[in-house]
């Protein structure tokens, strides 16, 4: 038998360029995942989650972190908890079969826990809640009673054991169900007390909550919020996740018009401009909120995977170009923090690379160097 025949299906979906990048990460590092209108991360978080869910990326993990799994000792598992803003988990679903996740299946063992961001964030009424995004009976949320008193409790009291819905656009009630999945995850193992598995939190499009919604006024601060302290509002909630996290993957968008602020600066040389135009207007809250969070969010991460479009346009069998840098939360240190040869160069530091892409139709993804 090759080796290729032993290895899960959804590790044989991840190419070989681009394994190494997607190992997990040291503990309470941020990988962050940018894209622009063309180049969507979907692709790449689902192999991040095949990775991190599959048999022979917990064997990798657990080596290079001296652990072993075995028994009831599940220190090198890793589960992931998956919080999407822009995607149902429909998609999802359907997408990580594609690529050999059966997530419903992945749900039910309590390896796999999804928070529905998209469905149902403005739907007030706990009674008037649609289906669950998840139609496999795995991932299904009980209904909730007619009568069930309008509290805080009800925007999140219907999640079932791996799947949730987001039933409030309030950030208190976003930050506290959250916070209650990756309890959950952390709480569920075999046999008595807390499981020491790891738990991955991937947040896909949590910038859509800078255009959409607004931060409840704190009842210490009179004034509104103003646009800085919108997008540090929001930093504040993703770093109590990541602490009760051992790694964390976010995805943002850097499309010139949302970062009107850093067009052109140096700041923003890592993140390749979508257009050539430069406006010298004021810049719009949204644009200010946005610029803000994805310069916090690239000087904390560990490593920066960004994805666009080619330059010349489109061409039949490339998608786009992705590039793998360092980002501000990389220290090139030893012992814990030296993953991988492939990964990291000559004294631990990161060995930056862009490779061409190429989705295909039957969901499939090549990444090869350029020339190749």
């Amino acid at each position: 038998m090759t080796t290729a025949a032993r290895l899960p299906r959804s590790i044989r979906h991840i190419p070989p360029l681009l394994e190494p990048y997607l190992q997990t990460p040291p503990r309470h590092s941020l990988t962050l995942l940018t894209s622009i209108l063309g180049a969507s991360t979907n692709w790449l978080v689902l192999r991040f989650l095949a990775h991190a869910l599959s048999e022979c990326g917990l064997k990798s993990q657990s080596e290079r972190w001296g652990e072993g799994v075995t028994g009831q000792d599940d220190a090198g598992i890793a589960k992931v908890v998956l919080v999407s803003f822009l995607r149902d988990g429909t998609f999802w679903e359907r997408e990580g079969g594609r690529v050999g996740l059966d997530l419903p299946k992945l749900s039910k063992r309590e390896r796999f826990y999804f928070v529905d961001g998209l469905t149902s964030l403005f739907d007030q009424s706990p009674s008037s809640t649609p289906a669950p995004s998840f139609p496999s009976p795995a991932l299904r949320s009980p209904p909730l009673s007619s009568s069930s008193p309008p509290s805080h409790q009800t925007h999140y009291r219907d999640i079932s054991r791996s799947s949730s819905t987001l039933r409030s656009a309030r950030w208190t009630d976003i930050h506290d169900h959250v916070r209650d999945v990756i309890e959950r995850a952390k709480g569920a193992g075999p046999g008595e007390g807390r499981s020491t598995a790891r738990v991955v939190l991937v947040v896909d499009g949590i910038d859509f909550l800078l255009a959409a919604t607004e931060p409840e006024a704190s009842v210490t601060v009179k004034e509104p919020f103003s646009s800085t302290k919108k997008s540090v509002r929001l930093l504040d909630i993703l770093h109590s996740w990541r602490e009760q996290t051992h790694s964390t993957i976010l995805t943002l968008t850097v499309d010139t018009p949302l970062l009107g602020p850093l067009t052109g600066s140096s700041a923003f040389s890592a993140y390749p401009s979508t257009s050539d135009h430069h406006s010298t207007s004021t810049p719009t809250p949204l644009e200010t909120d946005h610029a803000s969070l994805v310069t916090s969010v690239a000087h904390q991460a560990r490593r920066i995977i960004s994805l666009r479009t080619l330059d010349t346009g489109v061409a039949r069998d490339v998608s786009g170009v992705v590039r793998i840098g360092v980002g501000g939360g990389w220290d090139g240190g030893g012992g814990e923090e030296r993953i991988d040869e492939r990964w990291e160069g000559e004294g631990g530091r990161l060995e930056e690379n862009e490779f061409l892409y190429f989705v295909g139709a039957d969901g499939g993804v090549k990444v090869f160097e350029r020339g190749a």
